[in-house]
């Protein structure tokens, strides 16, 4: 190395080069690999493995599953599930009795039925008569049985209100209040109702499934299906006995055919014999 050149230090090499173009090429096509990867990602897509791991200081790491249930654990988390839909008649008690408030609270709410009688002297004016001119009030005041104006006190804006008036409003408007929130809550109760019996229903079908019964059409959101029992013998069934033998012989010469049907061996040989020694006879 010329000593002029010493303040330089060690120069590249073409060795040094090589490896630091690689590293960057594979860098780069790292990068354009990524990038083209982040285009065609479909945000839509979903694989289980989003949710049983996470991503934490630049590493994945796989989720601690549970220890899966014993059996015990789940038969005392079913009945704790039917116990829970057995509060289905108790909630039947609470509708009806809220239905019953609720029917004698609007019998004492409703509207009494007033009658106001008019008397007049021909069947023209009767034809012609008109209720609220009659009570010189406006139309839409007609349903009140207090605490109607008169025209003339709309137009000057004078309301002549009677002693008491304003306290029967207040207390309509707090029972009317308190009827809808009753009414609410009785649409609530029924809903409830409505889903412990589902669930119930579910649940029973569920435990006649595990004891291996057999699940028939019906089944919706609303219904958990129809159940039938499928009913195993207890006793296996016997082994069929062999059928009895039959035998088929051609002993005569101008071919009759004599079918011998017979349950044993013995009694079969000895109709064969009998036969044999007709034909030698000559009889047949």
């Amino acid at each position: 190395m010329l000593a002029s050149r010493t303040k330089l230090g060690l120069l590249e090499k073409k060795k040094d080069y090589q490896l630091r173009a690689k590293d960057f090429g594979a860098k780069k096509a790292k990068i354009k690999k990524l990038k083209q990867k982040a285009l065609e990602k479909n945000p839509d897509e979903f694989y289980f493995r989003m949710i049983s791991s996470k991503f934490e200081d630049g590493v994945t790491k796989r989720l601690e599953e549970d220890e899966p249930l014993t059996w015990e654990q789940k038969q005392l988390m079913d009945s704790q599930d039917i116990r829970m839909s057995l509060h289905k008649p108790f909630e039947n008690k609470k509708i009806d009795k809220m239905k019953g408030s609720l029917h004698l609270l609007d019998a004492s709410t409703a509207n009494p039925m007033n009658k106001h009688t008019f008397f007049v002297d021909t069947a023209k004016e009767e034809r012609d008569f008109d209720v609220a001119k009659r009570l010189n009030t406006h139309p839409s005041l007609l349903h009140r049985t207090f605490n109607r104006p008169k025209l003339e006190d709309l137009k000057k804006g004078k309301f002549s209100r009677q002693e008491g008036d304003m306290e029967k409003e207040f207390q309509a408007q707090t029972l009317e209040k308190s009827k809808q929130e009753q009414y609410d809550q009785l649409v609530q109760r029924i809903k409830r109702e409505k889903q412990l019996g589902i669930i119930g229903a579910k649940m029973q079908a569920k435990i006649n499934l595990k004891r291996k019964e057999s699940f028939t059409s019906g089944r919706n959101a609303n219904n958990p299906g129809c159940i039938q029992m499928a009913l195993q013998e207890e006793k296996m069934k016997r082994p069929r006995q062999p059928a009895t033998p039959t035998f088929d012989y051609v002993i005569s010469p101008i071919h009759e055919h004599f079918r011998l049907i017979t349950g044993s061996l013995a009694e079969s040989a000895a109709i064969t014999t009998k036969s044999l020694q007709r034909l030698e006879n000559g009889n047949i």
